[in-house]
């Protein structure tokens, strides 16, 4: 565990200037528990050209080479992107900054995705809902069920950090999503929310409810363009969608911050996108676009060991990257250790422990339930499972 924890950081800080490296949820996450400690924040850093010079909670969000025009005294950098934070840490090591006394690390916490709801309303040919077999719906997570996980996980983890309430399911989908979003709210536990928004049902009550951080994952503006990658859906009920997320944050004095996650291909560039930023910028949500990738790694390595995947022919003349489906075989890889198999606790809506949030074939789902076993024992059986032996070999884990 880290040597620190957020109770005993204002005695390492003292009077020094605070940066979040981390614009994102991880970092709005760090950015509360400052709060809640009465630490003052002097603005996050994000090397991601997109937010510097915009701001989040009202704080600038800088490159971190601003952490460079300090001389005399060092500032504290606190770390909130957990995916990333070996870079950072390099970073700052290099630039002298001392772990622990200049900065706080997130490198030994743990993220937990809860699936709550195990199934989804479209089949995007990018994920596994629509190229992979085994997609039978799974059904509903119960509340008590949720309840005793949460209870567990605080046990387990003190330095716990966002509570994500998705995998791959459509969390919007769960009838009584409001009802988890309130009981981590009551723990002061700060919830993450992904929806594709293509929905036709309510979604006032679980708005209302006043989650800290909604992502919205789309591929375009126009209806022709959305349709050819998020199967199933309708881009101008997801757009309605956006305008009464607006409508009810405005209304109701709601902190909830939106984050449309635009997955970008080469039949989207174009109008669409920009139709698609200047409505983010009219409701005044973040529009965060990136390379649309495909999953689960499943069907990465069936592609690269020449098995016929479902759409994946009339897909992949769409990715911008083209390496997207690349399997590098690097067999000395197997020794590095990955992010997902000690940093990550994925749980299905079942309450069963998943490999990682990658995976999807049921042979990588445990027969483990998470509530009767210890997290150093789930943590040892991702270590030695077969599977990740070639992820890694074939270059897909996260090192």
């Amino acid at each position: 565990m880290n040597r620190l924890v957020f109770s005993e950081l204002q005695s390492v800080i003292k009077d020094r200037d605070v940066y979040i490296w981390g614009a994102g949820y991880y970092g709005d996450c760090v950015h509360k528990k400052c709060c809640d400690q009465g630490i003052a924040v002097k603005g996050f850093l994000d090397k991601n050209p997109q937010l510097e010079g915009t701001q989040l909670k009202g704080l600038p969000i800088s490159n971190p080479s601003v952490l460079e025009q300090y001389i005399d005294k060092k500032p504290f950098v606190m770390l909130g992107a957990p995916t990333s934070v070996n870079k950072m840490e390099s970073y700052l090591l290099k630039q002298g900054f001392i772990k622990d006394a200049d900065f706080y690390s997130t490198s030994n916490n743990i993220e937990y995705f809860i699936d709550i709801s195990g199934t989804c309303n479209l089949v995007c040919p990018s994920c596994p809902r629509g190229n992979s077999p085994q997609n039978a719906i799974k059904g509903f997570m119960d509340i008590a069920l949720f309840k005793a996980i949460v209870e567990k996980i605080q046990s387990e983890e003190k330095n716990l950090m966002p509570l994500a309430l998705y995998n791959w399911g459509e969390p919007f989908l769960h009838p009584n999503l409001a009802d988890f979003i309130r009981h981590l709210k009551e723990k002061n536990i700060y919830t993450v929310l992904s929806s594709n928004m293509s929905l036709e049902k309510s979604i006032d009550a679980a708005l209302r409810a006043n989650p800290d951080w909604l992502k919205i994952s789309l591929s375009g503006y126009y209806q022709a363009t959305y349709a050819t990658t998020h199967t199933g859906g309708n881009s101008n009920l997801v757009k309605s969608n956006l305008y009464r997320i607006k409508y009810l944050i405005d209304k109701y004095k709601l902190t909830t911050k939106v984050e449309v996650n635009y997955h970008k291909y080469l039949n989207n560039l174009g109008e669409d996108w920009q139709k698609m930023k200047d409505l983010c910028q009219e409701l005044d949500f973040i529009l965060h676009d990136v390379e649309a990738y495909f999953m689960p790694i499943e069907r990465k390595i069936d592609h690269y060991n020449h098995k016929l995947v479902k759409h994946l022919e009339e897909l992949q003349n769409l990715f911008i990257n083209k390496a997207v489906l690349d399997v590098n075989s690097t067999p000395e890889r197997v020794k590095l250790p990955c992010f997902y198999q000690s940093k990550q606790v994925a749980i299905d809506c079942n309450g069963k422990v998943q490999l990682c949030c990658q995976t999807y074939d049921d042979i990588n789902t445990f027969d483990i339930d998470y509530l009767r076993t210890p997290l150093q024992t789930i943590v040892d059986r991702k270590l030695q499972h077969k599977f990740c032996d070639e992820c890694k070999t074939c270059g897909q884990a996260l090192q």
